[in-house]
């Protein structure tokens, strides 16, 4: 009795389990398909809790890393065993179980690759869940990157049709057959090129942080409406667009045979001077007339009085510029007040709403000198926000982070807030 027992709890026990699996036709190849195939879902159920929680999916790469050679390292083992299995078999005379050892293999291999394929696919189809459970607030007006691309949803919600409605009636008309005059413009640049550099400056920070803000003196697309070479509009543009270290005089080619020479390049006083992209229709950019119209004030009575009441001034603190290129595809140019301590910035995202992390691929950092004495870092190249689809829009909070250069933690400086889209990559 006891004997049979222990036989009986011999059987039950894991390394005898383990014997008869191995030992076995089926066993081995369905115990890899199982393993392979358990490893690609959970990848693929990670990847989509990360998108509905927020995690960063990076901070585990070398988990995934460890299951993938886990994995490849069950796959070639398959017929290493079937191998070894056949010999062993044919040793033994037992022609059956090379057999079934075989068709094991073969069943083995569908389900593998089947499993693998159905899980791509349901990758493929699947949708970015960033924003499943992420909401905008009703009432809340957000900033608009400039250029931002208006897809589907931004012509069904109310919400986003109004908040892509706040600078759409601000925008100046389209150019015109003629070139028409600018005095406004060319006094300024004559006799208050500082305080011309000034405005543009406080262009761009009204444009960063006021949902309702407008104005001709900003490029629209990839133009470049009022150039200069210490302009940080201007140095955004070619650092992203053009080589950065060749002249100034090859951003904007202007054919002397082409009827919108004219159009594409008119010179001004002391380095100023109207541009247009020559790769886009002339009649797309916002017109000289609109700009002059606009600068009068300041024309009029140009002091920093009149500027002051014109624009507020900028906080002493850096602050983002940030523009979509194609939808879910930002540049973006961090522009650093006079006197500011030399150190590194780097920019990082949460979603308002639930406050998960946008994951975004690396931002590379063109370096240079605008007028007062200030920098700017302007993005090289585009980059994209992996998190979320496109026309899925949602408010995201951008940090400003610094290091100080001498050493230091590093810190917030500045946050501003942007309604966007993601591009998912996979």
């Amino acid at each position: 009795m006891s004997a049979d027992k222990e036989k009986r709890d011999d059987t039950l026990s894991i390394p005898y389990m383990l014997a008869r699996v191995v030992s076995s036709n089926y066993g081995p190849p369905l115990v890899v398909v199982a393993v392979v195939l358990a490893f690609r879902w959970t990848n693929a159920l990670w990847d989509a809790a990360c998108e509905v929680v927020g995690w960063n999916p990076d901070s585990l790469l070398w988990c995934w890393r460890l299951l993938q050679v886990v994995s490849l390292v069950l796959a070639f083992a398959l017929p290493v065993w079937l191998v070894c299995r056949s010999f062993y078999c044919a040793m033994e005379r037992k022609w059956m179980n090379i057999f079934h050892s075989w068709v094991a293999c073969g069943v083995a291999f569908v389900l593998l690759m089947g499993g693998i394929l159905l899980c791509s696919l349901a990758e493929a189809c699947k949708p970015n869940l960033f924003t499943w459970n992420t909401s905008l607030m009703e009432g809340r007006e957000y900033v608009l990157p400039r250029g931002l691309c208006k897809l589907g949803e931004a012509e069904r919600n109310p919400h986003l049709k109004h908040l892509f409605a706040l600078r759409e009636k601000a925008r100046p008309a389209t150019a015109e057959h003629v070139v028409p005059e600018a005095p406004n413009l060319s006094k300024l640049t004559e006799v208050a090129s500082p305080l011309l550099h000034e405005y543009v400056y406080r262009c761009l920070y009204a444009e960063a942080t006021n949902p309702r803000f407008s104005s001709a003196i900003l490029a629209q697309g990839n133009s470049v409406c009022l150039a200069h070479g210490l302009c940080p509009q201007t140095l955004a543009m070619r650092a992203r667009y053009y080589d950065s270290s060749a002249p100034l005089s090859t951003l904007v080619e202007a054919n002397s045979g082409s009827p919108w020479a004219a159009l594409l390049r008119i010179p001004l006083q002391n380095g100023w001077y109207f541009a247009a992209d020559f790769h886009k229709d002339a009649f797309e950019m916002p017109t000289l007339a609109a700009l002059d119209e606009e600068l009068a004030p300041l024309a009029q009575n140009p002091t920093p009085e009149q500027l002051d009441a014109m624009l507020p001034p900028v906080p002493n603190k850096p602050f983002l510029c940030l523009w979509e290129s194609y939808p879910g595809w930002y540049g973006a140019a961090i522009i650093v007040p006079e006197d500011y301590p030399r150190g590194t910035f780097r920019l990082r995202a949460y979603e308002v709403s639930q406050g998960k992390h946008v994951c975004l691929t690396r931002v590379e950092w063109s370096h240079g000198n605008i007028a007062a004495g200030r920098r700017i870092l302007s993005s090289r190249s585009d980059f994209c926000v992996d998190s979320g689809d496109e026309g899925a829009y949602f408010a995201a909070t951008w940090e400003i982070l610094f290091t100080p250069e001498g050493g230091g933690e590093e810190r917030c400086v500045n946050a501003q807030e942007f309604l966007i889209q993601g591009c998912h990559l996979k």
